[in-house]
């Protein structure tokens, strides 16, 4: 059947499978690491090479799959261009440009190989395809939240595509897993990317799908787990983020500023009962609420006591790299 194209049609790709996995978490690693660098250079614009070696120590030591070097003089002034630039120090930002004394500067810190920095244009074009065929359809397509080894570069990914998709109509959804600790620090910084260059918002809220993987690494890996240590924990993140979201939506509206677009995707009864108080209280349009098929049918049937847009997931499973999920409205 064929599917006609509106501004409520979403798709939903999987970023592990239009990036080789390995190559991934090595762009995850140098994300990790330009992470801190921005956080070293946000509290203090000059600082010294020696005192940003030393603070890049401890990542060092956790960081097993690139050849992270000291940051030279050349390497810290490539740095710090990069820290002033429209997306800060964003790999996918760096690897789209392609230029040859940015990989020199990735090879002098981390040891990048040219395959794998070239990779990048690769995937580039594929995800690119993928959003420019939809945004000439109207389509929204959420990025999935994945494991934590990769999610760092996964939410660079959606910031990249988000900064050059979502100026006029929302293309790109975020997903945000609350069960991770840091989930609701991610979210505000997100938020305060999207109204720093007024683009349009586009968040999916999750609770997560990989505790037993996470816990497992965690505890063969020796460091912290990344999820709440209880459900209870997780249920507070995910519930403390819906009216921060749907407050967000609401100014947008207010103002006719259309085609910012929240889904609170949960099985959960609570959940959904608080998101649909929220929108009785407020004019708010672009509220989705999206559950499985075959599960949770009653969270569905109450969920469209206030939320006038609904999403049932129907799973389609390809064999080729680009391994899509269909969501029919």
């Amino acid at each position: 059947m064929a599917i006609k194209y509106n501004n409520k049609n979403f798709i939903a790709i999987k970023i592990s499978s239009l990036c080789d996995i390995d190559v991934l978490k090595i762009y995850n690693s140098i994300q990790i690491v330009f992470n801190e660098v921005e956080n070293n250079l946000k509290n203090n614009k000059n600082v010294q090479l020696n005192e940003l070696n030393k603070n890049l120590e401890e990542i060092k030591k956790k960081l097993n799959n690139i050849n992270f070097s000291d940051v030279s003089e050349l390497d810290l002034e490539f740095l710090k261009a990069k820290f002033n630039s429209s997306l800060g120090l964003n790999i996918i930002d760096i690897l789209t440009r392609n230029e040859p004394s940015d990989f020199q500067h990735l090879n002098s810190l981390f040891g990048l190989e040219e395959n794998v920095f070239n990779y990048g244009i690769l995937f580039h074009t594929r995800v690119d395809k993928i959003l420019s065929h939809a945004q000439g359809k109207k389509c929204s397509v959420m990025m999935d939240a994945e494991q934590s080894y990769i999610q760092v570069v996964i939410d660079s990914v959606a910031k990249f595509y988000t900064f050059h998709y979502n100026k006029s109509f929302c293309t790109v959804l975020q997903t945000i897993q609350c069960y991770l600790k840091n989930s609701n620090k991610n979210a505000q910084n997100f938020l305060d990317f999207i109204k720093r260059f007024n683009l349009k918002l586009g968040v999916k809220i999750v609770r997560g799908a990989y505790m037993t993987e996470e816990s497992r690494l965690a505890n063969q890996g020796n460091y912290e787990n990344p999820i709440h240590n209880s459900i209870e924990d997780t249920h507070k993140s995910y519930d403390n983020l819906i009216p921060i979201l749907l407050k967000e939506t609401s100014k947008c509206d207010k103002v006719n500023i259309a085609l910012n677009k929240i889904i609170i995707a949960s099985h959960n009864e609570d959940s959904v009962e608080l998101t649909s108080k929220f929108l009785n209280e407020s004019n708010i349009k672009s509220v989705y609420s999206a559950q499985l098929v075959g599960i949770s049918e009653h969270i569905t049937i109450l969920s469209q006591k206030n939320v006038k847009l609904f999403i049932k997931d129907r799973i389609y499973k390809h064999a080729s790299i680009f391994h899509l999920v269909i969501l029919i409205l």
